[in-house]
């Protein structure tokens, strides 16, 4: 599945471990929740003898923190990373590992929000990864 290949990359390449899906468990700041938007667009391109596949998967990625800035600059950090990757994304929690062949990401922020009640502070971004 893509997505734990996208939890795998991220915990392997951002300054926080704590990176979920959907949902982080109550407590663990600052944290990285990913979702997926569902609704993945398939395309085929033929070129001379040859055809390829590909899907279109969008996310929102959130990041949460006790601090704006803290929850800022993880989605900073995301979007450097992520914004215009193409390459591979194993996904290591099956085995034998699978590979994603990721043809492009685009990342962009969309901004921050804030709750009041537990005073935790959430930061995000569409990411929109075309893989084969």
């Amino acid at each position: 599945m893509i997505t734990a290949a996208l939890i795998a990359y991220l915990k392997a390449n951002i300054s926080t471990q704590a990176v979920y899906a959907v949902q982080a468990p109550q407590g663990v700041l600052p944290a990285v929740t990913i979702d997926d938007n569902g609704g993945d667009r398939f395309r085929a391109w033929m070129g001379g003898l040859t055809s390829h596949t590909y899907t279109e998967t969008e996310y929102e990625i959130s990041s949460w923190a006790d601090d704006p800035l803290e929850a800022a600059r993880l989605i900073d950090e995301i979007i450097a990373l992520l914004d215009d990757y193409a390459g591979p994304l194993f996904d290591t929690s099956v085995s034998p590992q699978v590979l994603h062949s990721i043809r492009y990401c685009s990342a962009e922020n969309i901004g921050s929000d804030f709750t009041s009640k537990n005073e935790v502070y959430g930061h995000s971004l569409f990411l929109q990864i075309t893989h084969s």
